[in-house]
């Protein structure tokens, strides 16, 4: 298997409330061959903070796309990195999220012309520390 990075110079913008990035990022993907791309992101927040400080979120992670023109399914793997205290579960159930988050991914993607708008949807399955859960994420973006 031989893969074209030479000619794969596309990049992506988009906005993911869920997914990886815990309740929403920014991100910015780019294609390394003619069906993978990288993906480094940021998202912030204050809420699960016990002391209503900001909690960053930088996921990364490789993507492989399959399909037409139009609409890819989507494959993925990647980690989130976690700046800051988090805490999980409720009551006295509460556990502090660990520094690194592992995650896989299904999605779709749909884009009606080769640049511009896209969306998008993805399932994730994401483990922190002995901790799992299933998550979704939703997204909108541009090709550039």
């Amino acid at each position: 298997m031989i893969i074209n990075v030479v000619n794969a110079q596309t990049n992506f913008l988009y906005g993911e409330i869920g997914g990886a990035g815990y309740l929403s990022t920014i991100n910015y993907e780019r294609l390394l061959s003619d069906n993978i791309t990288g993906r480094i992101g940021f998202g912030s927040t204050t809420r699960g903070n016990p002391e209503n400080k900001s909690v960053s979120f930088f996921p990364l992670s490789l993507h492989y796309y399959k399909g037409d023109e139009n609409r890819k399914a989507e494959f993925s793997g990647g980690v989130t990195i976690l700046s800051g205290k988090l805490e999980r579960g409720r009551g006295d159930n509460k556990v502090q999220a660990k520094p690194i988050t592992l995650y896989i991914g299904v999605g779709h993607r749909y884009q009606k012309s080769p640049s511009g708008l896209f969306l998008g949807y993805k399932i994730y399955y994401m483990k922190n520390g002995s901790k799992s859960a299933p998550w979704a994420g939703v997204l909108i973006g541009w090709r550039l």
